[in-house]
């Protein structure tokens, strides 16, 4: 797709997720690449550094380092004290995505369920027989609560309806990286990034690579803004008490 749009002249290529970016790049080492979200781009060698790329690949991360997802484990434990056992459906797996940036993830979240006296248990889901497999698994397995990430299968209808009606079945709590369409279908819990935000400043990065800036000098951003959403129609349908010390930290709360 990406030589397709090279091919018709573009001359700006915008793209979600490191996967779309390391795509584009690979058609391209010339045309400007415009990341509207990305995971660890300096890791993924999409970049030389945040602070001067040094390549045609510029834009916006999602994570602020690696600390967000020790952030998540903390906030799922806050919101279920009862929290030892933990399951992390993983979408964004190799092939489709780099080795690299799981591997950062995992170990960041292992450290904080650690600290917190949590077990995990990982699954990697990016195809739908990864996760149909990943299903009959985690149903003999103990589990206090389920981490669902976006990408891969989990994020494609069927996968999406799947996992949410395990969920339900189990009545687990599930928290999810992004406010998107599994969120709505299961998730109760989502710690995320401002992503009408990253859009709005992805835009400025287009408009100043038009107006002749070189993206190989144009620092990678950060987010500025991070969103803690609360499902509470969904809480309340697997019979789950969320604690007033999230509700009031909540930015929205989904009656």
């Amino acid at each position: 797709m990406a030589r397709e749009l090279i091919a018709k002249g573009a001359s700006v290529i915008a793209v979600t997720g490191t996967a779309n970016a390391l795509a584009a790049r690979e058609a391209s080492r010339s045309v400007p690449i415009v990341m509207l979200a990305s995971g660890y781009p300096v890791e993924s060698g999409l970049a030389a550094s945040l602070a001067r790329p040094g390549g045609n690949v510029t834009g916006l991360s999602v994570y602020a380092g690696t600390e967000i997802f020790g952030k998540d484990v903390a906030l799922f434990k806050e919101a279920v004290p009862r929290l030892r056992e933990l399951g992390i459906f993983w979408g964004y797996a190799p092939p489709g995505f780099p080795k690299v940036e799981t591997d950062i993830v995992i170990d960041e979240m292992t450290r904080a369920a650690s600290a917190l006296g949590i077990n995990l248990r990982l699954w990697l889901n990016p195809d739908m027989t990864a996760l149909e497999r990943t299903l009959i698994e985690a149903a003999v397995v103990p589990l206090d609560a389920v981490f669902v990430s976006a990408g891969g299968a989990q994020s494609a209808p069927e996968g999406i309806a799947k996992v949410a009606e395990f969920c339900e079945r189990r009545r687990l709590p599930t928290m999810c990286d992004v406010v998107g369409n599994f969120f709505a279908a299961g998730g109760v819990l989502s710690y995320s990034v401002d992503f009408r935000e990253l859009g709005v400043r992805a835009a400025a990065f287009v408009d100043r690579i038009f107006r002749g800036a070189k993206p190989a000098e144009m620092p990678i951003e950060q987010p500025r803004r991070f969103e803690l959403v609360v499902n509470m129609k969904r809480a309340r349908l697997i019979g789950m008490s969320v604690p007033p010390s999230i509700l009031t930290r909540a930015d929205r709360v989904i009656e």
